[in-house]
């Protein structure tokens, strides 16, 4: 995680010395980079305070979940309906409490946050094994760090200097700003869905917050102080 916000600050510092051209999805991710890089950083701190390093340990029994990030053709059927699992070159080995994060990420992306999907979800977990208190903590510090917008950034930042200005920065920006705002809504509602289904402390994050009718910009400027 550490090493995607250090890749974000390095491509700042790459514009800062830049003496070229500024593409339209540039201008973006510099007005954005304060937003995204605390959101990051909050993330980070917010995993330590929630005991990641001892969940890591405490769910060592449970096994390694194989992630994928649930893209179209994941699971396909033939002719007869049997079902064959695909794509295990994207597959990442980690903690259930990951597996858990990005699922809801993922359906967050997809259809916005809808509570009974994830705790129907969450419910599947827990007839299997009970999920850990301190599990819960730790997915709504997964949920916060925006792990998909720097990965983009890495992306963008690995093209050759030619190859930006071909970048359609409309279409990447409007795919960023709903998972900014899609996200928010999640973050916002999590903790209490947890509290009232599970009874767990999710300590919440709200510096974040606004209007539903408010723009991501008005975010970033609170954010920023600006």
């Amino acid at each position: 995680m550490a090493e995607k916000l250090r890749e974000y600050n390095g491509y700042r510092e790459d514009m800062e010395e830049a003496d070229g051209e500024i593409f339209p999805f540039d201008e973006y991710l510099l007005t954005s980079y304060t937003y995204v890089n605390q959101l990051g950083e909050t993330a980070v701190q917010y995993l330590y305070h929630a005991g990641y390093d001892s969940v890591v340990k405490e769910t060592a029994h449970c096994g390694k979940v194989a992630y994928q990030n649930f893209d179209e053709g994941y699971i396909l059927w033939n002719e007869d309906y049997v079902r064959y699992v695909c794509g295990e070159w994207n597959w990442v080995l980690d903690m259930r409490a990951r597996d858990i994060g990005q699922w809801i990420k993922a359906s967050v992306r997809r259809n916005g946050w809808q509570e009974d999907v994830v705790t129907h979800f969450l419910d599947g977990y827990n007839s299997v094994c009970p999920l850990l208190e301190s599990e819960y903590a730790v997915v709504y510090g997964l949920m916060l760090y925006p792990g998909r917008f720097l990965k983009l950034v890495e992306t963008y930042r690995s093209l050759p200097w030619e190859d930006r200005q071909e970048v359609d920065a409309a279409a990447w920006k409007e795919l960023l700003e709903e998972e900014l705002i899609n996200m928010e809504e999640a973050l916002r509602r999590y903790p209490q869905t947890i509290a009232q289904r599970y009874g767990a402390p999710v300590p919440h994050i709200d510096w974040f917050w606004r209007p539903a009718d408010d723009k991501t910009d008005g975010v970033r400027d609170e954010a920023s102080g600006e």
